[in-house]
Order: C-alpha cells, then structure tokens, then sequence
C-alpha cells in the first residue's frame, strides 16, 4: 500500500469554531516555497519542464496546453510516492495532493476525496490518525490535500469560499483521472466546516463525476460556523453581518442544487454545536432540493424533519472511532451509488462470473402459537403452509423450517388419516422434507409453552420421532453465557430429561434484548465461522469451538427489525464490495431471508415476500448467489473454502 499518513482528527478540528489555534499560513506564492522539498519532484509545477509526477492534469502549463477543466486530459502515472501538484485554475495555485492507494493491485478501485474541516489540510505534521490507511486497506483510493493557502500549496487563504471551491473540483478531476481509480465510483468526503467548500463546489459544478457527497456534522450557516457569530472563533471569519462574504460560505444555501446522493452523519453530542438543529436544516433542505436520495445517518432516506423534535442520532459508541464510521458508510454509499464503469468490471471468461456467489438461505420461522396444537384449528394451520410451500416453489429455494414445540405438538396430536392423504399418506413435515427438500431445525423464540417450559433438547426430540430432523438450531442468544454453557455441554430435554441434545451449528443469533423488543443488537454478520463463545467472543473464531455459525448477514425482516438494507440491497452491497477488492473474494460470504410465521399463515401477505424473491432471482441466474441451506453451507465452507472463518460485520 502506497500509504501517506495524515492526521484525520487534524483535518475535522484544526481551527474550528470551537476555540483552536489557527496555523501560521504558508507563503502566497510559488517563488516562496521552498524547492526540491515536495516529497513528489525535485522541481516545481510551473518551471517550464514536464517532469516527477507532473503531466497533463496536474501541471498543464507545463505539460499540455490543456487546462484542468477541459480539453484532452492524460492520466497520471502510479506514483510510488503518492504526491502531487494539482492547478486550482481560479487562481493558479498549486495544490497539494496526497493518493494512499490500496496495497496489491492496479484497480480501478473506487475513490473518496477527503474536504478537510476548519482550515485543516492533508500535509499537516499529526501523526496521531490513520484514516488513510483505514480506507486504503479496505480497497478505497484516498484523495486527501491542501486547500489554497494551507500546508504546502500556494495561494491565499479563502476559508472556504469559490476558490478553494474551485480548486477542490480540480482536485476531483484529477482523482478521477487516476488510472486506479474508477470515475464512476468516486465520493468526496467532507468534515465539519468542509462540507461548505464540499457542497459548494458541487452545487456550482454540477458534471463533476462524483457519486455522492458524505458530511460529517458540517455547519448549516454562518452562525452555525461562528458558534452564534461569536468573536472567540480564532478564524478571521467577516462579521456575520457581511451579506457578500457569506454568501460564498454557507452550505445550506449550496446543498438544495448539489445533483448527487447526500449522506449526513451526525452524532446526538455534536463537536461543536450545542444541539442537531443544523443537520435537521441541512437535511430538510436537501430533501426539497435537488440531491437525488437523501439520508440522515441510517434511518430512512428522503425524510424531513421537526428541528424541535429530532430523531435519535448516533450514540457515543457509534461515533467513537471516526475512521471506521467513514469506512462503514462510505462503502455503504458505494454499494448503492456507485455503478462500476465498463472498464471496472473483469471481463468474465467462458461465460464464467469473477468472484464466487453469495450464498442465501432461507429460514421460515413458526414460533409459539397455542393453536398450532389445537386440533379443531390446526388444519387450517397445515392448509396454508401447504399453499405457502407451493407458492414459492417456482423460485426453487433452498428452505430451512425452523419449528418450535407447539406446532410439533400439533403435528403429533392431529394429523389424522384424512389429513395425511392429501400429502401422499405423510405427515405435513416428511412431506415438505420429501417433496419441498425442506430442513427441518428446532427454533425457539423464548416464549411460555403449551406443555411446560421446553428447551431445545425438547424440540429435537419430538420433532425427530415425526421426521428427518437437522442439527442446526435456530434463534440462539449470543450474550447470554448460561445458555452457550448449556448447549455446550448438551442439553437434557426438560419435557424429556432422558434426553440430551448437542447442536453441530447455530443460526439467526439475537441478543437477550430480542425478546423485550429491542432487535438492535441482533447479529447481522454475514459469513461462517466458529465462535469462541457467548458475548464479544461470539465474533471470535475458536477452531476448537463447539459450533459452526451461519451469518445472517443484512436481511428483509417485514418492519420488525430495523436495518440498513433489504436483502437484495445487501446481495448487491457484497458483490460490489467483493469486486471493488473492499472485501476479500476470496472468503465465503452469507445472506439470510428470514421467512416469519406472518407471512407464512396471510396468503394476503405472500406478495410481500414473492416481490423480495422477484429481486434476487437476477442474482442467482447469473451465478452470483445461491440458494443453499444451512447444513449445504457448512459442507460448502469446510470442502470449498477450507474452512477459513470470515466475519464479515459492516
């Protein structure tokens, strides 16, 4: 990895509106700047020689009579180095560029150009952040620099009005320019005050090729900016009273006419604002606007809201590593923004996909339900998860049927004679496991029980003496370490104490929170591994564990649990990422559709779920995901992938 550290703390909070020093300016000019000390060429852009990393796009006075704005442009080389000189061609200043490119290949690679906040720049001497590097390893190309007027580029500070406006859309014609970058898979990433010359620059030059704007808790307006025009900024901002100086610098008036999808972030504690009002107004004014797709944070996008009332924001735990929060989301907007280019894409061989598929399973869930074991209501029951079964067949999935104790008690106490010569003399389950290919897998949601309290050893038990019955259980609780001990050891049946039951793999693990209604902490990693055990070691693999888990990954789950993306969302997430290099292809990767009881026993309901199989079948016809169930996956991961674990949590 060509890796240049810069300091990303330095870049938010250099000279902000909160009381920081500000940094003694550079020289204004060209001539003042020290020569051979450029990191990048012995010479200066400007020389009249074409030589170091200078070409077409970053010196064009010396290199082509192109400028930076039009005519042919030639892309730069690879430089080991990863500096360079880019024109700001509203005044001639030389910027200074640093690309942190990922280590292994020569892409294309998808792109974030990072807008400093305050009066920050890239070249700054902190050593203490790493967000460079953070994104370059998960195989993002890192455009970071100096405004005019900071660090080592020349020109005159300009607290971000049009020109360094200006200078920062050169910068991202240059980072698109880049032969390891794919242009059609370029972000800029503003924090703080830089989302003024971010939103700026791309409201006023709107054919930039970017795919879309992120804004770290960037000021609405000139009083947001100067914390209530307060004198105590240490930034030699005008008077909020001067109409012409703000009127280049306030982002609100700039984002309603920014043309690309718009993601803000932004904590409940702001790092300087006393409240959330300015990104409710940033927001808002965005959704009037022109941006395409709009999102606060992860709640649902193109929403407004009351600046009085705001919806919860990021928690504490959330915001804490700020390089890893831009690392989750901008790999998230490049998943849902950013088209790979003709050019990104592998050209596939003998009709043969470049990465391997997304494995998808599919587990349909009947949970406790006293009925079920009611034989005046249990046909009806049997009815529609018979219709259910033959409504999905065309998509021929792969099922698992995770059952619990009271519809086994239904299938044992009712299936009478006349019931089962409707499904061949069989009962309802060897049925669905003889004609469907159905999986079998105890499941317990943790609720009361018709016969007592049931354990997992129970619903093995009973369900194996009415048919083929897996061992892979359904619904595990990953924090709590009484249960991990109990299964780990084997579990006695409580209804059936003669009886001990150890499972080989675990799904669908929530937190102990799930059953209060709280499914904030439920597991959504997608991959298999084995876990060491309950709590923070559920995420670490244990070779010597005691069960194989099947990640769930991000999945539909009909407005009970809140996530990010639907399952077809997340499908394409991973793929992009796969083929981006931002995740491994090499490792095995897993998508759950979790099927609940609802839609299974509401004919009504069935659309809901055929439109979500609608949406993937692409997928699974041109090779890139499969349907398997969970004991396929297991065998697939250990013959296939070697076994090697993969925890793959956004």
């Amino acid at each position: 990895m060509h890796r240049k550290r810069y300091p990303l703390l330095m870049l938010v909070l250099t000279a902000l509106a909160c009381g920081l020093a500000t940094p003694t300016p550079p020289a204004e000019s060209a001539a003042a700047l020290p020569q051979g000390e450029t990191g990048a060429s012995e010479k200066r852009c400007g020389d009249g020689a074409c030589d170091g990393p200078e070409n077409a796009q970053n010196c064009p006075q010396d290199c082509s009579e192109s400028s930076a704005h039009g005519g042919e442009i030639s892309p730069p080389a690879i430089d080991a180095a990863g500096e360079y000189w880019v024109t700001n061609p509203a005044t001639g200043a030389q910027l200074y560029v640093i690309v942190t490119t990922p280590a292994g290949g020569q892409g294309p690679y998808p792109a974030l150009v990072i807008v400093p906040g305050g009066i920050g720049y890239a070249s700054s001497p902190d050593e203490n952040d790493n967000l460079a590097d953070v994104l370059a390893g998960e195989g993002i190309v890192v455009v970071a620099f100096d405004p005019d007027g900071r660090g080592r580029s020349d020109g005159i500070e300009d607290y971000d009005g049009y020109a360094q406006q200006d200078g920062l859309a050169a910068v991202i014609e240059f980072a698109a320019a880049l032969p390891q970058v794919d242009p059609a898979r370029l972000g800029v990433a503003s924090f703080s005050y830089g989302i003024t010359m971010a939103s700026g620059a791309l409201a006023r030059h709107p054919d930039l090729p970017v795919s879309f704007l992120m804004d770290w808790e960037g000021p609405a307006d000139r009083f947001d900016t100067t914390v209530g025009c307060s004198a105590n900024t240490h930034i030699d901002f005008a008077p909020c009273d001067d109409a012409d100086f703000w009127a280049q610098r306030e982002a609100l008036n700039f984002i309603p006419d920014v043309q690309v999808p718009y993601q803000r972030l932004q904590s409940e504690k702001d790092h300087v604002q006393p409240d959330v009002e300015h990104a409710i107004n940033m927001v808002n004014a965005a959704v009037q606007g022109e941006p395409p797709w709009v999102r606060l944070n992860d709640l649902p996008p193109d929403q407004t809201y009351d600046p009085a009332n705001p919806p919860a924001m990021l928690s504490e735990k959330e915001t804490r590593s700020l390089e890893q929060l831009t690392l989750q989301y901008a790999l998230e907007m490049f998943s849902l923004h950013g088209a790979s280019s003709p050019s990104a894409a592998p050209a596939p061989s003998s009709g043969e996909i470049s990465i391997p598929p997304v494995y998808l399973t599919v587990a349909v869930h009947i949970e406790d339900v006293p009925a079920y074991a009611n034989c005046d209501a249990y046909p009806d029951f049997r009815r529609k998860l018979l219709d259910f079964a033959e409504a999905i067949a065309p998509y021929s999935l792969a099922v698992n049927l995770q059952i619990e104790y009271e519809f086994l008690m239904g299938v044992s106490r009712c299936e009478s004679d006349a019931l089962k010569a409707t499904t061949d003399g069989l009962n309802v389950l060897d049925y669905l496991v003889a004609h469907y290919g159905y999986e079998i897998d105890p499941h317990q949601e943790g609720g009361w029980d018709i016969e007592g309290q049931d354990n997992y050893a129970d619903i093995r038990y009973l369900g194996g003496q009415l048919t083929t019955v897996s061992e892979t259980m359904g619904g595990l609780v990953w924090d709590d370490p009484d249960q991990w001990a109990r299964l780990a050891a084997g579990e006695d049946g409580q209804i059936t104490p003669g009886f001990t039951w150890k499972p080989e793999m675990l799904t669908l693990a929530v937190s102990s929170r799930h059953h209060l209604g709280d499914f904030s902490d439920d597991d959504v990693a997608s991959g298999v591994w084995i876990p060491k055990g309950a709590g923070d070691d559920f995420w670490v693999h244990d070779p010597e564990g005691p069960f194989i888990y099947i990640g769930p990954g991000e999945h539909d789950d009909w407005s009970a649990h809140p996530t990010d993306l639907s399952t077809p969302e997340y499908v394409q997430s991973l793929l992009d990422q796969m083929e981006a290099g931002a995740i491994p292809a090499e490792a095995m990767y897993t998508v759950t559709l979790a099927v609940p009881q609802g839609i299974v026993f509401h004919p009504e309901d069935h659309a809901r779920l055929l439109a979500v199989l609608d949406e993937l079948a692409p997928f699974v016809e041109r090779g890139q995901a499969v349907y398997v169930t969970y004991s396929q996956a297991a065998e697939i991961w250990r013959e296939e992938y070697n076994a090697v674990p993969n925890i793959f949590r956004r």
